[in-house]
């Protein structure tokens, strides 16, 4: 990959700053788990035995590692572990399944395969004999980290040096069809990733964040999540159990500052808030919701329901990422995603022949900049996601607002084509849910020989409800005749992907195969 163009301010790597951590902030305490409390100290302890583990198995600077785990304290010690050795994790959702998991071990050639309690797809792998696992020389189960004897060996031998513009990790792309594109982070592009969005929300050693998202993703582990926490001396709370009841008992319990939730797991926090609010969540300060789109009618409930500032967060694990501050206005907070962390971010808003839009239209967002990579890793035809220039093209659809934050609309692939007409679902979707009756929606487009596209509505409803009133609520709302729905679908449940996001792969899917 070619050295980063902005490498006079990416200047940091994990041996160095993870080093700093544990000595600045010694005494406090790093992670909760439980019962269990690990201060700065005796979790770099714990790292310097696991890094001796893994020297052990052979591991070494520039390795591949395939880390699969769910969230647990062993899963930072893991990837701390690796990332200040110089090897390279390769941060697996506990939730994706045999497929995927023989695809990203084919591209990535892992030399190990750790993984814990919550995993259980590699015992298939290796029962089916599957070929592209022939590569992996070991398998580690975690707790082969706790009972195993490491032997006395010095630290010196296998802390070799490490440089900014080296690896660090292999994040996954967030897509919801075919294998996940393999997205390589440097050390120095990463931490200064993280750094510029813990500076923007202002954290210090009295942050105490709640981690519910799954920490393999690039949400919950760097923005600012577990490591903008960790570089600010706070302390990082585990949740194993995405449940409102364990998410509320957590924060009264710990005194959390501030989680990040997806927009269905927000709705799922509010609903159950609005019905009991005993627990004293008062120490709530930032509530970060990003990953999928957020109505603005949820959007609006954050403050009053749950006491802490929605912040709102857009961006992807390929690089830029954009978030509200704290002291953005409630209306700015609720109705956009915010600024670019950095001022390098480089962004333009192109239409369908790559032109730039005029101030306030719609386009798709192209980004380059420090923290933004430049390819994929091992991936053929990277020219589909980059252009000439270097730009990344994001398939996101935005609008620039007049004071510079971005108004994200929705996706390049979801946009639905009428008769010509052109329709973003998630304008609709923010429309529909204002319904009465309606707890949840997805809106997608569906083939028809007349019109290209029809639109189709998948909708969880609190009674039954037809297509009429549905439309009927659209007109009240003033949306234009075109943009009417065609179809409606009731179903029990909306799916969502691993990250718990809407999936409407999965609906195309049902589409095709119990209504075509």
């Amino acid at each position: 990959m070619e050295k980063n163009r902005y490498g006079h301010i990416l200047t940091e790597n994990f041996q160095e700053a993870v080093g700093a951590w544990i000595k600045n902030y010694s005494n406090n305490i790093a992670i909760i788990e439980g019962e269990r409390k690990i201060t700065y100290r005796e979790l770099g302890n714990l790292i310097i035995r696991c890094r001796k583990f893994f020297f052990e198995q052979g591991v070494k600077k520039g390795d591949n590692i395939a880390v699969h785990m769910g969230n647990h304290s062993e899963f930072i010690m893991v990837f701390l572990s690796l990332v200040t050795m110089g090897a390279v994790p390769i941060l697996i959702l506990s939730a994706q399944k045999k497929n995927e998991v023989r695809g990203i071990v084919r591209v990535a050639t892992p030399k190990l395969y750790i993984y814990d309690a919550a995993v259980s797809v590699l015992g298939s792998l290796v029962a089916e004999g599957n070929k592209e696992l022939k590569g992996i020389e070991k398998t580690i189960f975690t707790s082969m980290l706790e009972s195993s004897e490491v032997e006395k060996t010095k630290e010196e031998t296998y802390k070799e040096q490490i440089v900014p513009e080296d690896l660090a990790l292999l994040l996954l792309s967030g897509g919801t069809t075919g294998i996940p594109k393999l997205i390589p982070r440097t050390h120095g592009d990463y931490l200064y990733n993280v750094k510029r969005i813990t500076e923007r929300l202002k954290l210090t050693q009295e942050s105490v964040f709640l981690s519910v998202l799954p920490m393999a993703h690039n949400f919950a582990l760097g923005n600012p999540g577990i490591l903008g926490t960790l570089c600010s001396g706070g302390t990082v709370v585990i949740c194993n159990d995405i449940a409102a009841m364990e998410i509320f008992s957590l924060i009264e319990e710990t005194k959390v500052t501030f989680t990040a939730f997806v927009p269905s797991i927000l709705k799922m926090c509010l609903e159950y808030r609005i019905l009991d609010d005993g627990d004293d969540i008062s120490s709530l300060q930032q509530v970060l919701v990003g990953g999928a789109m957020l109505p603005e009618e949820t959007a609006r409930q954050v403050d009053l329901v749950l006491g802490g500032k929605l912040i709102q967060v857009f961006g992807t694990a390929e690089g830029l990422i954009c978030t509200n501050s704290m002291d953005d206005s409630y209306e700015t907070r609720v109705s956009c995603q915010g600024q670019p962390i950095s001022e390098y971010d480089e962004i333009k808003i192109i239409d369908s022949d790559g032109k730039e839009v005029a101030q306030g239209e719609i386009g798709e967002l192209i980004v380059k900049g420090p923290y933004t990579i430049q390819e994929y890793y091992r991936l053929l035809d990277n020219d589909k996601y980059f252009n000439e220039e270097g730009f990344y093209l994001s398939g996101d659809k935005v609008r620039k607002l007049e004071d510079g934050n971005l108004k994200v609309v929705g996706r390049v692939k979801e946009q639905i084509n009428r008769a010509g007409e052109k329709i973003m679902p998630s304008e609709l979707e923010e429309l529909i849910i204002k319904h009465p009756d309606i707890m949840d929606c997805a809106v997608i487009g569906i083939e028809d020989e007349m019109l290209g596209n029809k639109i189709c509505v998948y909708a969880v409803a609190r009674k039954n409800i037809s297509l009429l009133d549905i439309r009927k609520h659209l007109e009240e709302a003033g949306i234009a005749m075109f943009k009417l729905p065609d179809v409606l679908r009731l179903v029990k449940r909306i799916p969502v992907t691993a990250m718990k996001k809407v999936d409407k792969e999965a609906l195309r899917i049902l589409e095709k195969e119990h209504y075509e």
